[in-house]
């Protein structure tokens, strides 16, 4: 037979340029780490060891959490540290807990804040704010002072515009003064734009020294590229600030290779992926099993540790940040193929590793020959769908120094002189079990202002609040909709608890309408609050004419010129979105800014004219019209159709359309309770998210049975509501539903329901409700 090829040398030279170490971490963001807390011992510390201990499983170098912002951010909201202007609670929610037990595993491990969204008295709507700047610098001393820790690393806002520059260069200010120098700003969060590179390219004719400074690194989303950018940012670094990762071997597979093509290809020096650990209700969609592991049983302690967990470990065990990756192509980085290695060198002492990335590439038989780094023997590590995190070889330099491995077809591999990994096993974790019945909670057992356990919130905030005669509630604290500071359109407030096989059930609570002062301090009086923006982002509806209608009250040329200003929310007339055909809505009357929109830079979607009976907007030329589909923007056509004909009334000040007034929607009162929630879907909208049965219970004595968004049944109770308790229950058997208030069946017996089994929910309009005595039993 014909001699065997000869290997592929692969040259590895320590005294080569390269780039600094920058660590490969996960985030905890979009409530994807709720259930963690949750978990009984000893099974919450093993989850937690194999995430960041060292040198036991992934090791991370990194955490990045959410600043909770009473937002729905992918699969849930996490709570704001100040749901109101006076407030501010530093210990709520879970990751100042979780960024405490990362850091007491390893105190050398990053830490970094982003915000999804924030609430809405920020800035009155305005997210780039002076209010945003105080809040986030307040958030950075909660870290500080609930765990010690100086935070590393903070963002601007995920996956959206990083604003105008003074607002990042005054947030730096606000840090340096509040004495967090050290931590630096990444930014944007997103895709990186030529017109952020120009800002910080010295020699670009748009360079801002100032702004330069402020920003230390840039952090990327659709990692690995720089398609289309030209120039350079000498003086940040540049991260991978988010990718995903997912369940299952392909996914471990697909993510292995990404931190050494992101470096290889553009020089990223950190890669860090959402989720940490996917531990949500099963109901939440559009995702499912998005983490580097799976804990979403607190009831049953059972968990499972992925191959995701061991792709990271590939590196984090193998060094620390700080080392150097040795350059691309002729240090002792590169890829052939689809075969790819880096190699990294400590800066303090005389050892290295080789990660090699044949998980889509052909086996091949290869020389790794080093220069100017010592000569040792090298362990090989490797992972592959069968055997993961192995110590699978040992290497004994040849005279020459070289060494050589054969590297197959589906394998990752480190070849390091470190002797300190190790790969960490619990053995004898629980078994999956369903959720319990029957399942109860008074609530009486929490501190103040605490979750309760196993509620995951998906729109607005739940806390339990301790009672001044003892005892607890489980309140909805957040007082008004997040408007344009939120991250996607939130459904209103809504906490789920439960599994996927609840079926034939009774979910019971006894329910309180609250205002917005009630929860102010915890448990206060129910005075009435001043009206604020409830409907910032809210699709304009059409309605009769009121005379009396805050809601229909519209100012022409206010606060701006050729602003139209609504009287209730004092917010303005604002096209959503970018570009043509989109809807309208209600938005922060902010002179120059354009909703975020780069088509029309220069210009302002919160501009209007009326001309005749056509009220345009200048930035499209686009005319509003009355549509099924709700109020949008359209091509005008003359003479205008009904659709297309508005009169403003300077008197009423109202914007009339065929005799009907436009409108924001008044703010819904009500409580409710849900069962059968199969699917929760925040980005379906509002209306859509969830497709369960729900009683609920409006202040107007008016009570409503729905599956989804469709209505089943309504009436009157003719019972007192305001401040006093009811108790509201759902019957689920079979195809049936009853509706009880007050123990008294007020829905139909005709009712027939399609959904067969799901989670359940308590909810509630934007506005404080209170909730107590929870039950779920089997019927």
């Amino acid at each position: 037979p014909p001699p065997p090829p000869p290997p592929v040398v692969l040259t590895l030279d320590g005294a080569a340029d390269g780039h600094r170490f920058d660590g490969h971490g996960l985030l905890s963001a979009g409530a994807s780490s709720r259930w963690l807390i949750d978990y009984p011992e000893p099974q919450r510390s093993q989850v937690l060891d194999y995430l960041f201990r060292p040198n036991f499983g992934a090791s991370l170098n990194i955490l990045k959490v959410e600043i909770g912002g009473d937002v729905q951010s992918t699969s849930g909201t996490e709570p704001s540290h100040m749901h109101t202007r006076d407030d501010l609670g530093c210990s709520r929610g879970y990751e100042t807990w979780l960024l405490t037990e990362a850091k007491k595993r390893n105190p050398s491990i990053k830490t970094w804040g982003l915000s999804w969204g924030v609430p809405g008295w920020i800035g009155n709507g305005s997210y780039f704010s002076a209010d945003n700047i105080m809040y986030q610098t307040a958030w950075v001393k909660c870290v500080k002072s609930v765990t010690g820790i100086d935070l590393d690393y903070i963002g601007i806002w995920n996956e959206r515009p990083y604003g105008p520059m003074d607002y990042t260069i005054n947030l730096r200010q606000s840090l340096d003064q509040a004495g967090f120098a050290e931590t630096k700003i990444v930014l944007p969060d997103s895709r990186i734009s030529q017109t952020l590179v120009d800002s910080l390219d010295p020699s670009a004719a748009a360079y801002n020294a100032t702004f330069s400074n402020a920003v230390y690194a840039l952090g990327q989303h659709g990692c690995g590229q720089l398609t289309g950018i030209t120039g350079s940012f000498p003086a940040q670094r540049f991260f991978c600030a988010e990718s995903e990762v997912s369940n299952g071997w392909p996914a471990a597979q697909s993510w292995g290779g990404a931190p050494l093509s992101n470096f290889i290809r553009v020089n990223q020096t950190s890669t860090t992926a959402w989720s940490l650990i996917w531990s949500v209700p099963q109901a939440v969609s559009p995702y499912q099993n998005r983490g580097a592991m799976l804990a979403n049983e607190p009831w049953s302690g059972h968990y499972f540790v992925d191959g995701t967990i061991w792709m990271y470990a590939h590196w984090t065990q193998f060094a620390e940040i700080g080392w150097k990756m040795l350059g691309v192509p002729t240090g002792g980085s590169g890829a052939i193929g689809s075969a790819q290695w880096v190699t990294l060198v400590s800066d303090t002492t005389t050892d290295y590793s080789v990660v090699l990335d044949f998980l889509q590439a052909p086996t091949q038989r290869l020389e790794l020959s080093f220069s100017n780094l010592p000569r040792r023997t090298l362990a090989v590590w490797q992972t592959n769908e069968t055997d993961q995190f192995v110590k699978s070889a040992t290497l004994i330099p040849e005279v020459n120094g070289s060494v050589f491995l054969t590297a197959t077809h589906g394998s990752i591999y480190t070849v390091t002189t470190l002797t300190t990994p190790a790969k960490g096993d619990f053995p004898n974790v629980p078994p999956s079990q369903p959720f319990p019945l029957p399942y109860t909670d008074t609530f009486d057992s929490y501190g103040n202002d605490t979750m309760a356990r196993y509620f995951a919130d998906q729109g607005g905030s739940f806390s339990v609040l301790t009672q001044p005669g003892g005892g607890g509630v489980l309140a909805q604290v957040v007082p008004h909709k997040p408007g344009p500071n939120a991250w996607i359109n939130d459904p209103d407030p809504v906490t789920l608890i439960g599994d996927l096989t609840w079926s034939n059930v009774s979910v019971f609570a006894q329910a309180r309408l609250g205002t917005r002062s009630t929860v102010a301090s915890g448990a206060g009086s129910d005075a009435a609050s001043s009206p604020v923006s409830d409907n910032n982002n809210v699709v304009l509806t059409l309605d009769r004419c009121s005379p009396t209608s805050p809601f229909q009250e519209w100012n022409m040329d206010t606060p701006y010129p050729q602003y139209i200003e609504n009287a209730r929310t004092n917010q303005c007339l604002n096209q959503y979105g970018c570009g043509k055909n989109a809807a309208v809505i209600t938005w922060a009357c902010v002179p120059g800014i354009n909703a975020g929109c780069t088509e029309f830079p220069s210009l302002s979607n919160l501009r209007w004219r009326l001309v005749g009976a056509h009220l345009i907007l200048n930035v499209t030329g686009q005319c509003v019209a009355s549509t099924p589909a709700g109020i949008v923007t359209v091509d005008c056509i003359t003479p205008p159709p009904p659709a297309q004909s508005w009169q403003w009334d300077p008197t009423s000040k109202h914007l009339v359309n065929v005799g009907k007034c436009l409108s924001t929607p008044p703010l819904q009162t009500y409580v409710e309770v849900c069962g059968r929630i199969s699917q929760f879907q925040a980005f379906a909208g509002p209306a859509k998210a969830n497709n369960g049965v729900c009683l609920r219970l409006h202040d107007s004595d008016v009570w409503e049975l729905r599956e989804g968004d469709a209505l089943l049944a309504n009436g009157t109770t003719r019972l007192p509501t305001g401040t006093t308790w009811h108790a509201l229950q759902l019957d689920l058997a079979a195809d049936t539903v009853v509706g009880r208030i007050d123990g008294v069946a007020v829905t139909p017996a005709t009712i027939r329901v399609n959904v067969t089994a799901g989670s359940a929910s308590l909810g509630s309009g934007w506005h404080p409700a209170f909730f107590d005595n929870f039950s779920m039993t089997a019927l």
